[in-house]
């Protein structure tokens, strides 16, 4: 991945899934090879969960948060706006 490149990540499954971001990437990023530096290297406090992955990302200069707003606009086929 190019540095400059948006990035939505996603985790869990099914009805479970998450998606966090958006991030901007910093420097070049292969996801493949940073999950396994990340999986390999010193236990991070809370596990190897995605939430422990993200924060490595950014503490290793990897990406960092980008500035937004999130608007939930509807469910069941009926638009609305959610307050």
């Amino acid at each position: 991945m190019n540095p400059g490149t948006i990035l939505v990540l996603e985790s869990g499954a099914y009805s479970d899934t998450e998606w966090h971001g958006p991030f901007k990437v910093l420097k070049e990023l292969d996801l493949r090879a940073e999950i396994k530096n990340f999986k390999t290297g010193p236990r991070p406090v809370g596990g190897f969960g995605p939430y422990a992955f993200i924060a490595w990302l950014n503490t290793n200069g990897f990406i960092e948060d980008i500035p937004h707003e999130s608007a939930h606009v509807g469910s069941y086929g009926e638009v609305e706006l959610d307050a």
